[in-house]
């Protein structure tokens, strides 16, 4: 699954068009190294994304085969870690 779908998709993003614009501004990385909106993701993954005033580093637990409910995203990703941004 395309890591732009993923995002939506585990509601972290409301709108896909919105994380396509988040991944190509470059703040977006997927295992260490920058992310493309194209580029798949997979069980185990780690991306690192800022959110809010927030930067967050969560890990793919599983792939949804279809949206998910409002209550169940924390099935699909575990947040490894959570950092204030300040400004």
């Amino acid at each position: 699954m395309r890591i732009d779908l993923f995002l939506k998709k585990v509601l972290i993003i409301k709108r896909r068009t919105l994380a396509q614009e988040l991944i190509k501004s470059g703040r977006v990385f997927l295992n260490g190294q920058m992310a493309k909106p194209g580029k798949d993701v997979k069980e185990g993954d780690v991306i690192i994304f800022p959110l809010r005033k927030r930067k967050l580093t969560i890990k793919i637990k599983a792939i949804p085969n279809r949206p998910v409910k409002k209550g169940d995203e924390l099935n699909y990703y575990e947040v490894l870690k959570e950092e204030r941004i300040d400004g």
